[in-house]
């Protein structure tokens, strides 16, 4: 289980890394057709710009939720005396380097906010992880 843990947290980081490998056009091509299936979906008729924003803030809350809870899962295996401190360190240091990557992508940027976002995401499925393993 410890490797497949450590794997899964692989994975999921290389899913992110691919995410943030698109350019620009494509990235945005991708969160607009969620976007207008969304807007559709809840009847939306108010500023598509605002949803596109939280739809695209929402993503990175998600993926970072993800993550957070794969690393501690697999930091639960090894004898680390404060796994969350661990968790969290290794969640931020990853969200920092996914915004350095965006600088080098066409049509992206890295943005401080989002790695705030990431970090929040990370937290939360930390903290959910430990709150439901009790």
């Amino acid at each position: 289980m410890k490797k497949l843990s450590v794997i899964l947290v692989i994975i999921w980081m290389i899913v992110i890394f691919m995410f943030s490998s698109y350019n620009g056009n494509i990235s945005s091509m991708q969160s607009d057709g969620i976007v207008v299936m969304l807007a559709r979906l809840i009847h939306y008729t108010g500023d598509i710009d605002i949803l596109r924003v939280i739809v695209r803030k929402m993503a990175h809350f998600t993926e970072y939720l993800i993550l957070g809870i794969l690393v501690i899962n697999a930091c639960k295996y090894n004898s680390i005396k404060d796994m969350i401190k661990l968790s969290i360190l290794i969640c931020i240091l990853y969200a920092c380097t996914d915004e350095i990557h965006q600088l080098f992508i066409q049509g992206r940027g890295g943005r401080i906010f989002d790695v705030l976002i990431d970090t929040l995401g990370s937290l939360t499925g930390i903290f959910t992880y430990k709150v439901l393993r009790k």
